[in-house]
């Protein structure tokens, strides 16, 4: 039974890209802390309403509900990685790289958005990723074109 914490950043770049069913076929179980999901569905972000049904049972309270300390790592950040521990997840879905470096620090297990593109192109899920970074793009998501090159390079779409 692999399990997947998602963070907001990342949650909202899937729905971006029409990507969000590839978690479940990804992973058994796809959970949220109650502030990630929050944030997600505020009626006025884009892809509130897909992330909301997205998401309806994959939100999860924590045990021990602490604010963050740290003022450049957001409260959704920080409940995720909070969950991840708490739940002994497999892995953290996560793209803010100031939160992915404490994450890291606290030894969880990491993927992004890009990563669950490169996952289901490896399972035979999905036949190009191009297509998908075209959509973040035109989203007005940055993604950096060194990041972009690398990843269409493993995909062997370059």
């Amino acid at each position: 039974m692999s399990l997947i914490i998602g963070d907001s950043s990342a949650l909202i770049a899937l729905a971006t890209m029409n990507a969000l069913p590839l978690l479940s076929q990804l992973y058994d179980t796809v959970l949220v802390p109650e502030s990630v999901y929050q944030e997600v569905t505020q009626a006025e972000k884009a892809y509130s309403l897909g992330l909301s049904q997205y998401l309806i049972n994959a939100r999860c309270d924590l045990t021990i509900s602490e604010t963050s300390k740290l003022l450049w790592l957001g409260q959704g950040e920080w409940d995720a990685i909070q969950l991840y521990q708490q739940k002994q997840a497999d892995i953290l879905l996560i793209d803010d790289q100031r939160a992915k470096r404490f994450a890291a620090l606290q030894g969880v297990k990491m993927i992004g958005s890009l990563g669950i593109l490169l996952l289901a192109k490896q399972a035979g899920l999905i036949e190009n990723i191009f297509p998908y970074i075209q959509r973040l793009q035109g989203s007005g998501i940055y993604l950096s074109p060194d990041i972009i090159h690398r990843v269409l390079e493993l995909a062997k779409e370059v």
